[in-house]
């Protein structure tokens, strides 16, 4: 072995430092480190891929050879080590710069990291397409390690601005801010990581009346920084009075609606984005700009074209600028009925497609901006309320409505105001559960989320006698737990984690039971946002209370039983995941008190239990009727589930 590493050693070194090298014995080295890239030894691979990487050359037609052996290598290679080597050796150039941009992804946080460090900060950033790029940043920047991120935000702090000349702008072009959807944070971790950058900006009048979407992104991305760091006098010395945004906005609107080249509205409709997230950082200290903001507000909410992220902002603005929750609901009711208004019919002289395909536009235009005003909505539904007219008038009809659309976006209104409204919400249960039943795609969905929404806001017990019995709507939800549709599957689980965390089933044992078989079962091994969320929510709720590890401890032995049959076909087939044996040394690790005092003491609080004065030995015993529970259910499991238990 030894030998072996010492020869690919001296190999790597030698090339290194020879001018020249006679062609025999160039390809006699190429066969033989290409046999040791294969042997056993991961340090032995690490320094024979090195030597091979020295070996590169583009003169010869066994280059593309080394190359393919590199590549597979960084690839499939399961050593962390030796994919480094790999990447950090081989030549970058246009045929194995793709593939080393997938090493952004590599299950290993270290060569995560030295994509952005090592290998990417050396290469002009314009030598990558704008898709590689985007790419690049989605990878770091999204990243779950901080120091993978923190070396994404160097790169681009240190590398691409110096490429970029310290220009910023010029930067943020190459960024493709308009379609990004990176950019904004990319933005915002440089700002945080070089504060000296957002501190130092200034924009003159020059530059608010000839906004670009570069331009527009990085004043929004400044003033969008100062204000989470709620440092308000860099916001007073960046921020246009309201009178002068509402004109900003109301001229860029114009050449929106004058332009017709598509590209060109793009970039326009971009810029009026911006200037409504800049104008809902805003206080609006002078009357005159606060009216001025609402009157333009009011008139955008009118335009037929207006994109629905506009219509989040402008609700936001308008929320702003109401000085009370009912005087906002009343000016949102009335542009609604100004939306309602001009209704076509086939008495215009359209044809009744074209009147079929308006009223529907304006169906769900009415709709989109009835979420926005429900989602800032907090106060209970009175008698004398405005929603309930909008609710007569237009959440009704959608949801009865044969369009698939509408009753999409009605499910969505009506739950929301089922959420401000408790005998609202046990009326409509039964529609709820009907769409769940018997709907299907987006409409399936939001009935479901309507249906987890209103268990947390009103508990299970509260709902569950409107479908005919206590268990119906936890039966209902279970059975979503097997759907074929990986979304459903991980939705119904983070509904039903919820459910659980904040005590609102009845009988939690076996849902718990339930969402730890599906966890740990093979054919969820693909859903990785079932398993990320629930890998998060069983040691949080385990850890939270003496009450909930007594809960786990009651469905430790059912749920290893369960489980036992199909891991062992599991390890059978070859397939990677858990074993039953680890399953079982997982769940009571979650089950043991003594962990829970730990995490008590380092926090500095008590538990429940702890607090009443209860003992830890008291507590002790529960989890020894865990072993008790184990001993007995020996006596009927199978020889393999009784050896693990």
């Amino acid at each position: 072995k030894m030998t072996r590493v010492r020869c690919c050693q001296i190999v790597a070194m030698s090339v290194t430092n020879l001018g020249a090298i006679d062609e025999e014995l160039y390809f006699e080295l190429i066969r033989k480190l290409t046999e040791r890239i294969r042997d056993k030894e991961a340090s032995i691979r690490v320094h024979a891929a090195i030597a091979l990487a020295r070996l590169q050359s583009s003169d010869d037609g066994d280059a593309s050879e080394v190359n393919e052996a590199l590549l597979d290598l960084m690839q499939n290679d399961p050593s962390a080590e030796v994919r480094r080597a790999v990447l950090l050796n081989i030549e970058k150039n246009a045929s194995t710069l793709p593939f080393v941009l997938e090493r952004a992804r590599d299950v290993d946080a270290t060569n995560r990291k030295c994509v952005f460090v090592k290998v990417m900060a050396a290469i002009d950033y314009r030598l990558l397409s704008i898709e590689d790029r985007e790419r690049l940043l989605v990878a770091g920047i999204n990243d779950r390690d901080s120091g993978v991120k923190r070396a994404c935000v160097r790169m681009v702090g240190e590398s691409w601005l110096t490429f970029a000349g310290q220009n910023l702008l010029e930067l943020t072009a190459a960024l493709d801010v308009v379609d990004s959807p990176a950019a904004g944070k990319v933005m915002q971790a440089l700002f945080a990581a070089y504060t000296e950058i957002p501190e130092n900006l200034s924009f003159d009048n020059d530059l608010w009346e000839t906004l670009t979407p570069e331009v527009a992104f990085v004043i929004r991305a400044t003033l969008e920084f100062f204000a989470e760091r709620h440092d308000s006098d860099q916001l007073d010395r960046h921020m246009p009075d309201g009178m002068r945004l509402a004109q900003m906005l109301e001229n860029m609107g114009a050449k929106l609606e004058s332009e017709t080249d598509d590209e060109v509205r793009a970039d326009h409709e971009f810029v009026v984005h911006q200037l409504l997230l800049i104008a809902r950082m805003s206080d609006f200290p002078d009357e005159l700009g606060r009216r001025a903001m609402l009157t333009l507000m009011r008139k955008m909410l009118l335009v037929p074209e207006i994109p629905e992220n506009n219509i989040e902002a402008v609700s936001d603005i308008i929320r702003k600028l109401s000085v009370s929750e009912q005087d906002f609901v009343r000016i949102m009711v009335e542009v609604i009925s100004d939306v309602r208004e001009p209704t076509p019919t086939e008495a215009d002289g359209l044809p009744a497609e074209r009147v079929r395909i308006e009223s529907l536009l304006i169906g769900i235009k009415c709709l989109i901006i009835i979420k926005y005003l429900l989602q800032r909505c907090f106060d209970k539904l009175n008698d004398g309320s405005s929603i309930y007219a909008l609710l007569t008038e237009c959440i009704v009809p959608a949801v009865q409505s044969s369009e698939t659309v509408l009753q999409e976006f009605g499910i969505e209104c009506l739950a929301l105001c089922c959420l401000l409204d408790r005998s609202l919400a046990v009326d409509n249960v039964v529609l709820f559960a009907q769409a769940v039943r018997q709907g299907s795609g987006e409409l399936h969905a939001k009935g479901l989320a309507a249906l987890l929404d209103l268990a947390l806001m009103y508990s299970v017990a509260d709902l569950a006698p409107a479908l005919g019995a206590p268990d119906a709507l936890i039966k209902l939800l279970r059975a979503e737990l097997h759907s074929e549709d990986e979304r459903t599957q991980a939705t119904t689980a983070e509904g039903l984690a919820r459910l659980l965390y904040a005590h609102r089933i009845a009988d939690p044992a076996p849902v718990l039971e339930e969402l730890l078989v599906l966890y740990y079962h093979p054919d969820t091994a693909s859903n990785d946002a079932l398993r990320q969320c629930l890998a998060y929510f069983f040691p949080a709720f385990s850890y939270m209370s003496n009450e909930n590890q007594v809960l786990m401890q009651q469905v430790a032995v059912p749920t290893v039983c369960r489980l036992g049959g199909v891991l062992k076909q599991q390890a059978g087939e070859g397939q990677a995941g858990a074993t039953q044996s680890q399953v079982a040394h997982q769940i009571v690790t979650w089950s043991d008190p003594r962990i829970l005092d730990a995490i008590s003491a380092m926090n500095g609080t008590t538990t429940t239990m702890t607090s009443s004065g209860l003992r830890v030995a008291a507590r002790m015993n529960s989890y020894a009727q865990l072993g008790v529970d184990a001993l007995k259910k020996t006596f009927s499991a199978t020889p393999n589930t009784r050896k693990v238990l």
